[in-house]
């Protein structure tokens, strides 16, 4: 399917993604029947993604997951997420809009570092 992972010491980690066309990915809803982590620079330097969802199986977004996505606008994230580590988008000009799969009380229990300038600035949907 295109994504990379690599399993360590009993984790899962998404790497990335093999092809650098897509304008939006929707990511997978598991990896061996378990959860994963976005590693650090995951979907770094891609200029065409403008879109990401991430409904389900990750539970943690490292640093500089998005990291110089100049078109990257919008990010959707389910409630496995529990931590978005600093920086998490980061350079990323047209980044403008989070919409969680879940509540505001529900997104607001999520660890997110305030090195997140992009995240906390962006507009927010809630379901």
């Amino acid at each position: 399917d295109g994504f990379l992972f690599y399993t360590f010491d009993g984790k899962n980690y998404l790497m990335g993604y093999a092809d650098m066309k897509n304008t939006e990915l929707t990511l997978p809803e598991d990896f061996g029947g378990k959860g994963y982590i976005i590693y650090k620079y995951a979907f770094s330097f891609r200029p065409n993604l403008q879109k990401v969802t991430i409904s389900a199986g990750a539970t943690a977004i490292n640093s500089n997951a998005f990291n110089t996505c100049d078109n990257f606008e919008e990010l959707t994230v389910g409630k496995s997420i529990t931590t978005i580590s600093q920086n998490a988008v980061n350079v990323c000009p047209a980044f403008n809009k989070l919409i969680f799969l879940g509540t505001e009380a529900e997104f607001s229990a999520i660890n997110i570092s305030a090195t997140n300038a992009l995240i906390h600035d962006a507009q927010k949907v809630y379901n």
